[in-house]
């Protein structure tokens, strides 16, 4: 039996531990039995850096319209085409993926039920990510980045950009980063930071958030929360 004979699967984890076998038979016929799925959850994970197996997902002859959940974590040329045409997908997650920041907002941006994104190592390949003014996300409600390794060492935020973004959250760790442009999310709720104490960075962001929040009316501002490690 094939992946793509049962029908009514709805969740599947796939993960690769090969090198250079994009174009191999079995993830080939795995392209071909996704579509045929009825998954609400797909999670897709590549265990060998830089091993160019993850192009497979470019060429789903039929990918899953009904998926809610899509992670993807292996380095990949681009973000699917598909991806945008999933109306029903709720959160995505990616890592490793390595692409350009207009690259990964922008496949995602139009997506009309999309309430969470989760951004991990290695997501960006520049040193800013940043949101641009077109990015709208019509009911994007949580951001989560958690950029424990690589690049970028710029989050930001373009007036306009993440109108309904409600919860912020950003892990510092060791790492020196940035956040810009807090002030253009004007539906802020809560901002999440964590990261070591004697992270600088970090420091200096709490203490801009807080300002930002105190310049505020009182009914649009928003909690700081710290986290240290």
């Amino acid at each position: 039996m094939e992946i793509g004979d049962l029908v009514h699967l709805q969740f599947l984890n796939v993960v690769l531990n090969c090198f250079d076998c994009s174009d191999g038979q079995l993830l080939t016929e795995l392209a071909k039995s996704i579509g045929r799925c009825s998954l609400y959850r797909l999670k897709v994970e590549d265990m060998m850096p830089d091993s160019n197996n993850m192009n497979f997902l470019l060429n789903l002859p039929s990918p899953p319209k009904l998926l809610r959940y899509l992670c993807i974590g292996g380095t990949i040329d681009r973000i699917p085409g598909w991806v945008q045409s999933l109306t029903h997908l709720v959160h995505v997650e990616f890592w490793w993926i390595y692409l350009p920041s207009d690259e990964i907002y922008g496949a995602l941006y139009k997506l009309p039920s999309l309430t969470k994104i989760s951004l991990d190592r290695w997501c960006c390949s520049e040193d800013e990510l940043v949101a641009r003014t077109d990015f709208k996300f019509p009911l994007l409600k949580v951001l989560s980045f958690v950029p424990d390794e690589g690049t970028p060492q710029v989050v930001r935020f373009e007036e306009g950009a993440m109108p309904k973004l409600e919860t912020l959250v950003m892990y510092f760790h060791d790492k020196k980063r940035s956040l810009e442009g807090v002030e253009h999310l004007t539906s802020l709720k809560d901002v999440r930071v964590r990261g070591s104490r004697d992270n600088h960075e970090m420091g200096t962001a709490v203490i801009q958030l807080k300002e930002e929040n105190a310049r505020r009316h009182s009914s649009n501002q928003f909690k700081v929360i710290v986290e240290y490690e």
